[in-house]
């Protein structure tokens, strides 16, 4: 029994010992010797793109690009130098949107008449006119006017996705202000086929950034990254342009 007292007088003494060491620590590590990392991250985002074209594998252009969504960020491994995250987004407002234009045939001859057709645009909006003139083979009379196009509007689309697969690297963590990289895999589906009525509304995502964190607190960052992103339908319907743009992104994250 005295060796038993003894015992646990000892191990609270220790423990005592131990609970003013981690408190004299606390006091002398100066701030910037503490990683400025987050074991969970959650944040919240704003992405925008003003325009597309070909980076990757995508060929519609004009296309305008606007997501509000959800991330969160799981600490895999870090040290001195790096932290490697797991990473993923959820993305309930995700909005595409087309060039609308308009194809008007202003026929002179035979006969005086005006005529609107709407066209599908692929690559670009742009606004032009060509005049034409033949003979018809079937009549024998002359076929003249005036091809005009405009584009006179845009067409937003709403979809929604989530990117489940991604991983961020953010360099040296004990410092406030991190340079980072991320990437991530998902799916978006849409309302309607974008970006052409002969593809499809279930598209699949991929996109890479780089980006600067800025620690205002170890538990509250800003970032601020440009992303390269690409969504496409992969070819499951006939035709597969697929939209690449660069995206800026806003997050504001916190955890612990």
């Amino acid at each position: 029994m005295p060796i038993f007292r003894f015992s646990l007088k000892l191990l609270a003494l220790l423990s005592l010992l131990f609970e003013l060491h981690s408190i004299l620590l606390a006091q002398v590590v100066p701030a910037m010797d503490l990683p400025y990392t987050r074991k969970n991250t959650y944040g919240v985002f704003a992405a925008y793109s003003n325009d597309s074209s070909h980076i990757y594998w995508g060929t519609a252009s004009s296309r305008k690009l606007a997501t509000l969504g959800l991330s969160y960020d799981r600490r895999l491994f870090h040290n001195r130098l790096i932290n490697f995250q797991y990473s993923a987004e959820l993305l309930p407002l995700f909005f595409e949107s087309d060039p609308l234009s308009f194809l008007t045939d202003y026929q002179k001859t035979p006969t005086v008449q005006t005529v609107v057709y709407p066209i599908e645009q692929l690559q670009g909006c742009a606004n032009y006119s060509l005049p034409y003139s033949y003979t018809d083979p079937n009549t024998g009379l002359i076929d003249s006017g005036t091809y005009v196009v405009r584009c006179v509007d845009r067409e937003w689309t709403y979809g929604a996705g989530v990117a489940p697969v991604g991983l961020r690297l953010n360099l040296l963590p004990r410092h406030r202000t991190q340079f980072f990289l991320d990437g991530h895999l998902g799916v978006v589906n849409f309302t309607r086929p974008v970006p052409a009525a002969s593809s499809g509304s279930f598209n699949f995502l991929f996109d890479m950034g780089v980006g600067l964190e800025l620690f205002r607190s170890h538990a509250k960052s800003l970032r601020a990254e440009s992303r390269i992103h690409h969504i496409s339908d992969n070819y499951t319907t006939t035709f597969n342009p697929g939209i690449d743009n660069v995206l800026f992104q806003l997050t504001y994250a916190f955890g612990k």
